[in-house]
């Protein structure tokens, strides 16, 4: 008989309990855990959007605490109208270290589905991971958020990147090819050829600011009806997610003569050991947004940016097919993902109202958790 569970909303009084759980976690092997003090979790209340993060715990029949999880409650845009929906963040389990709790992550996403009927699981690690397939199981839709990369530094990317040295005898071959300048005129002839059609470095426009400006707007304002479903992008809800006090964003305002025509919201970051990408400097395209058919210029706008600053590698996931078509013209490589999208049923029928397949979605990084795990 499975144990009897309770889910509740955190509080103090399961501090302690938190603690221990995640203890249980590691000694189990799992690498990942629940965040003890969430009360500390900024919220935002918005003339266009409320962000407001809210904490879960499930606890057995004598108070022990065996699994967490939370939604972070925003708005999206879908079909044109506003509704809350919900990210679900790392819903924890004991039954990854505990088969007595096999069929409690099932519990807690069902329970968050219960308390956010438009909840949505975004990255997650890949198709192959338990919440994906826990998703599947409750007959969410759930797809791959194509990825896309662009060696800018091949020497380094052939001595770090492990997808290309993946055994004894490719690592050699990179080795080699790094060694002997191969790699650079490899790199060279590729990046040539894809970006053919890429917007030249002199005919684009753009400005990395502090604070996206006031007039930034005049690119969300539209977007409602240029997408079928859409996080709210207005500059209250940017400068919510990417303050200024966080020294990884830069943000890039890109415009065409004197009108801003989008945005992009970038990292660089000095990677130690990276599980994909070792040591490089890594330039990352987190969130964007454009006014119609302005995407390329955005796109080439980032890429310039992040070439400027040194990276040797540039890396985004991107679900809309013009911002896909973007990436590609501006030379980038796509390449199997790990950044998933599950949209529960409630959710995917509200989208396929009007977007019976998904083609007017817009989502990347910035929907999701962001640059912490790049």
């Amino acid at each position: 008989m499975p144990p009897i569970i309770n889910i509740t909303p955190f509080t103090e009084h399961h501090r302690s309990g938190v603690v221990e759980f995640n203890g249980r976690l590691k000694e189990g092997g799992c690498t990942f855990s629940f965040d003890a003090d969430p009360a500390t979790t900024q919220v935002l209340h918005g003339t266009r959007n409320v962000i407001r993060p809210e904490h879960f715990v499930a606890t057995d029949e004598a108070g022990v605490v065996r699994g967490a999880y939370t939604v972070i409650f925003q708005r999206f845009c879908i079909n044109g109208v506003t509704e809350e929906t919900g990210f679900i963040q790392l819903p924890l389990s004991e039954g990854t270290v505990n088969p007595a709790f096999k069929t409690l992550g099932l519990r807690l996403v069902t329970d968050a589905l219960r308390r956010c009927p438009l909840l949505f699981g975004l990255g997650m690690g890949g198709l192959q991971n338990q919440l994906p397939k826990l998703f599947r199981a409750l007959g969410a839709d759930v797809r791959e958020v194509p990825f896309f990369f662009r060696v800018l530094q091949a020497r380094p990317f052939l001595r770090h990147a492990k997808v290309a040295r993946s055994s004894a005898a490719r690592a050699a071959a990179c080795d080699i090819a790094a060694n002997t300048g191969l790699g650079n005129l490899a790199f060279g002839i590729l990046n040539a050829f894809t970006g053919l059609r890429a917007i030249p470095r002199r005919s684009v426009r753009f400005d990395i600011v502090d604070q996206f400006p006031a007039d930034i707007d005049a690119v969300w304002d539209p977007a409602p009806r240029a997408y079928s479903c859409i996080a709210i992008r207005d500059r209250e809800t940017l400068q919510f997610l990417y303050p200024a006090s966080d020294p990884r964003y830069r943000r890039i305002v890109v415009y065409e003569g004197s009108q801003i025509v989008g945005w992009a919201l970038v990292t660089v970051s000095q990677l130690d050991g990276h599980a994909y990408f070792g040591n490089m400097r890594l330039g990352a395209v987190i969130n964007c947004l454009s006014l119609p058919a302005r995407e390329d210029l955005v796109i080439a706008a980032a890429t310039a940016c992040l070439s400027e600053s040194g990276a040797h590698l540039i890396v985004s996931n991107q679900f809309h097919p013009q911002w896909r078509r973007a990436m590609k013209r501006m030379g980038y490589l796509s390449y199997r993902s790990n950044f998933i999208f599950a949209a529960p049923k409630p959710l995917a029928a509200k989208i396929r109202m009007a977007d019976p397949t998904f083609a007017g979605v817009h989502l990347n990084r910035g929907d999701g958790d962001g640059a912490y795990n790049l």
